[in-house]
């Protein structure tokens, strides 16, 4: 009888367990010299944030531990508290031998969207990350594929479309009769999102999910688990893997399965009957623009509908926080708009553009509340970053391929707004789009 057993030490008497850690430990480090070598011949390093447990496992362990309680601007400024150059808050930071640039320096930002765009995308790990949910729509690729969904989904966001305000005043009227305006509390963040989302869903689907009459639709509850299972992949790093449960998957069938009769009916969809369709849904023009790709529409849809409920939901509750604060503001926004429009009448397009007052009220709600409060880059390419190297922090940074980074209704006829939160302070959740945590009373 053969038998075999494995080795337990080396030829020079070593522990097995030994010689492996030592073996990775200096291919680890060979690899560190090899990358910092290039990164060197690139530019400068940013100040490195430390680490104390291996992989960088404390960073993604402190991010998701503040996450959860919604302190995410603490974490933040934990980070950028090692920056050496407070005038270009810029730091990085090593999860296993992946490196991580962060960075709130406006020039830093300005060449990663405008004139380095090129050299930045969403790259292939985020794309991995949020296939499942956003698939090859315009918000999940890069280069070629984000040019032609740019393409596709550009002409149905034209003026036309745009001045046609029938949709959006049905469901604004709808939401307006769950505010009677006898000084009782109602929790206008809730109402702003299930506004939104009927809208929204109205829109691209000629189909609303009915949520402003029915708040405990399983489409809304699943489209916000996504949302949270989503953001806490992107704060876990390497660990995200953990964060997909059978919630996330049920959550991801209750959402396809809602939109696929949608799709389906819409590539049924006849020549003779889109020719008669003066106001045709946005999946109704993605068919007629000759779209056949089932998927391919189904991924565009889940990608506008993201961009259209949360983010607009997000500002209009951080707006009407800071109204309910500031009565001489409300009285200015509400004089123009009586001015412009009248106490009863329907706004139009043109009307919305004329009320400047209000445009930078919304403006500077946007700029205190950022409605997408980071974002993450990859760099497709070898580059840099303007500033946040060197001593000073004014030297470029070398970065790697791969490396990471309505409201005039209501004002129609509500003379005044008065904040019923127990605390001036607002605790702010940033899962993906920015809101406030106890809603907006």
């Amino acid at each position: 009888m053969l038998t075999m057993t494995m080795p337990t030490s080396d030829g020079f008497g070593l522990p097995l367990p030994v010689v492996i850690a030592a073996f990775l430990t200096l291919t680890w480090l060979t690899s560190l010299i090899s990358t910092r070598r290039r990164i060197g011949r690139l530019g400068s390093f940013a100040p490195r944030v430390p680490s104390y447990l291996p992989f960088g496992l404390d960073i993604v362990l402190r991010s998701a531990l503040y996450s959860s309680n919604n302190n995410d601007l603490d974490f933040w400024a934990w980070l950028y508290s090692h920056s050496l150059h407070k005038g270009s808050p810029t730091v990085e930071l090593y999860l296993g031998t992946q490196r991580f640039v962060f960075t709130a320096d406006p020039e830093n930002i300005k060449a990663i969207l405008a004139t380095k765009f090129q050299d930045y995308g969403k790259g292939q790990s985020f794309h991995e990350d949020w296939k499942d949910f956003l698939g090859d729509g315009i918000f999940n690729v890069d280069g070629e594929k984000w040019q032609a969904s740019r393409h596709l989904i550009r002409p149905q966001f034209s003026q036309e479309r745009l001045h046609d305000l029938d949709i959006l005043e049905n469901h604004v009227q709808k939401a307006i009769a769950k505010v009677d305006g006898h000084g009782q509390e109602v929790d206008v963040a809730d109402l702003f999102y299930r506004l939104t989302l009927d809208a929204t869903t109205d829109f691209l689907l000629a189909h609303s999910v009915g949520s402003l009459d029915d708040p405990q639709t399983e489409f809304a509850a699943a489209f916000n688990e996504i949302q949270r299972v989503q953001a806490l992949k992107m704060r876990l790093g390497p660990l995200s893997p953990l964060a997909v449960g059978s919630s996330f998957w049920h959550a991801l069938r209750v959402l396809d399965s809602f939109v696929e009769p949608f799709v389906k009916s819409a590539l049924q969809l006849k020549s003779s009957e889109s020719e008669e369709a003066s106001k045709p849904s946005f999946l109704q023009a993605l068919s007629i623009a000759g779209v056949g790709d089932k998927q391919l529409i189904r991924d565009q849809c889940v990608n506008i509908l993201l961009a259209g409920r949360d983010t607009t939901a997000g500002t209009l509750s951080f707006l009407f926080l800071e109204l309910s604060r500031r009565p001489k503001v409300v009285s200015k926004v509400r004089r123009e708009i009586m001015q412009t429009i009248g106490s009863e009448a329907r706004p139009s397009y043109k009307d919305l553009r004329n009320l400047t007052y209000l445009k930078n009220t919304i403006n500077e709600t946007l700029r205190l509340y950022p409605a997408i409060p980071f974002n993450v880059r990859w760099s497709l390419r070898d580059t840099t970053l303007p500033r946040g190297g060197g001593q000073d922090g004014t030297e470029p940074i070398g970065i790697e391929k791969d490396t990471a980074y309505t409201t005039v209704r209501i004002l129609q006829q509500f003379e005044k707004l008065e904040c019923y939160s127990s605390t001036n302070e607002t605790k702010l959740k940033s899962e993906i789009v920015l809101s406030p945590v106890q809603g907006v009373k």
